[in-house]
């Protein structure tokens, strides 16, 4: 769940890991069109629980490949692990983003349907995740952590069952 680290990620502070940023801090000023550098990086950064600079080298990976729905994906994942499981417009409108340039995105989807359960939107909330949940692989973390949520909701607000 987002406030606890979203997809599996944040917390994880060693010396080894900071170790592994800051060498790839280096190679990223001789390389810095390395995207697949970049997203290691962010996620470095993200399991270190740095949000804020993850947020910004996912920022500077869409430089290099503005199209990649996957970097967009984390960027919007580290601002809502910044707002402590908060899902803030920025990162809506960049999951919205996302869906355009691959629909059906499980990360996307999940974290709207986050968004529109925190603003009241609880029948679209278990839409996507239905959604969710109906094109997703098994073997994805997403839909472990969609299921109980939808059925949450959805027993709590005398929704329709899942």
């Amino acid at each position: 769940w987002p406030e606890q680290g979203g997809s599996g990620q944040g917390g994880e502070r060693t010396p080894e890991r900071r170790g592994v940023a800051t060498q790839m801090e280096k190679h990223l000023e001789q390389e810095p069109t390395d995207v697949r550098a970049w997203s290691m990086l962010g996620q470095t950064d993200t399991r270190l629980a740095e949000y804020d600079t993850a947020a910004q080298v996912y920022q500077r990976a869409r430089g290099v490949d503005g199209g990649n729905a996957e970097l967009l994906a984390a960027r919007a994942e580290v601002l809502v692990l910044a707002a402590k499981g908060i899902v803030p417009p920025e990162a809506q409108a960049i999951f919205q983003t996302v869906l355009k340039k691959s629909p059906g995105n499980s990360r996307a989807l999940f974290y709207l349907a986050v968004a529109d359960e925190q603003n009241g939107n609880l029948e679209e909330a278990l839409t996507r995740c239905m959604t969710l949940l109906e094109t997703s692989h098994a073997d994805a973390p997403w839909p472990a952590m969609a299921r109980p949520r939808a059925t949450r909701t959805a027993t709590a607000h005398a929704l329709h069952p899942l």
